[in-house]
Parts: C-alpha cells; sequence; structure tokens
C-alpha cells in the first residue's frame, strides 16, 4: 500500500496558510473556553499531506487516542477538520484536565501507539496560552523516522530523501497494518 497515491501536492503558501488558520483556531478556542486545548494532526514530510489513505490513518488514530486517553467525560468541545487546503485532516478538543498531565499522556500515546510516529498532538497550556512541548517537561525530543538521530536535526539537515521518508512511513503502516 502507497498512502500517498492519490494525493495532492500542496504548496508553501498552503502550509502557511494551515499554519495560521491552525494557530488562530487554538486561540479562539483558548480564549472560549479557558482550559486545555489539544491539536491533533499528522506528522507528513514532504508536498503530499492528504490522501483516502492518510484520511483513514487519521481516523483511526484519533479513534485510538479518543479509547486510550482516559478523559472522555471531561471535552468540552471537539471537532475534526477535514482542511480544505489538502494539508490534512486535524482535530481541536478542549478538556477539562491539567495541560502537563495530557502532554505527559499523549507523548507516551505518541511513543507506543502504532503509528504514533506519525502523530503529531499539540496541547496549548490555558494560563501562558503556549504549547507545551517535550523540553518543557525535560523529555527527549522525537527520534527520525529512518536513524536514531532526533527528527529535527535530520530534518532541518535534510539528512533523508523524501523518497526514503515515504519509503519508510509506507513500511511503518504496512507492519502495523491489519490489512
Amino acid at each position: 500500500m502507497n498512502i500517498f497515491e492519490g494525493g495532492e501536492r500542496v504548496n508553501l503558501n498552503e502550509l502557511l496558510i494551515s499554519r495560521e488558520n491552525r494557530s488562530e483556531n487554538v486561540k479562539l478556542l483558548l480564549q472560549k473556553y479557558n482550559h486545555t486545548v489539544i491539536n491533533f494532526h499528522l506528522n507528513i514530510p514532504g508536498p503530499i499531506k492528504n490522501s483516502q489513505h492518510i484520511s483513514r490513518i487519521f481516523d483511526e488514530c484519533l479513534i485510538n487516542y479518543y479509547n486510550w486517553m482516559p478523559i472522555n467525560q471531561e471535552i468540552l468541545e471537539h471537532s475534526c477538520v477535514e482542511n480544505t487546503l489538502n494539508t490534512g485532516p486535524e482535530f481541536y478538543g478542549v478538556i477539562i484536565e491539567n495541560p502537563v498531565v495530557v502532554k505527559m499522556k499523549t507523548i507516551n500515546f505518541e511513543e507506543t501507539f502504532k503509528w504514533g510516529r506519525l502523530l503529531d498532538i499539540d496541547v496549548f497550556d490555558p494560563v501562558t496560552k503556549l504549547g507545551l512541548s517535550r523540553n518543557d517537561l525535560q523529555i527527549q525530543p522525537r527520534k527520525c523516522l529512518i536513524c536514531n538521530d532526533t527528527a529535527k536535526v535530520c530534518g532541518r539537515g535534510k539528512k533523508h530523501t523524501l523518497q526514503e521518508l515515504y519509503a519508510q512511513i509506507n513500511r511503518l503502516i504496512k507492519n502495523n497494518s491489519k490489512e
């Protein structure tokens, strides 16, 4: 299976607009509720951010996240957005829970769920209005999909080709699929 099959390429401007929209959505939710906000999307390298297969992977990740996080009864608002810019589906949630607790649980989910490495789950503190990072919690940064280096180092240095990254993501999906 090639999860990128049928996906449309997005350009830098679309990515920047999507990032700005995401930031604005989080800001509005923090203002409206003044509780912890979660933004959930897939971290897919390269110009193809969405396809039928990627959306299916997102849906399965989100369902498992909901089932895994023992906070369902405390969700004030939640919504999924199928981004019209083809930059991929997104989830927003507002919950009554300490943001540090949520971030710790989220990091654990990203590290233990079968496709967790593809997830980008941001947790925002209602007091500071900022996202919590692994560094804030003194947790090691995420590893690269391919090697044991940190993901940011490899990404910034373009250590791996897009073809290598796509092949690794497809292997990860294939090895963890029930199909």
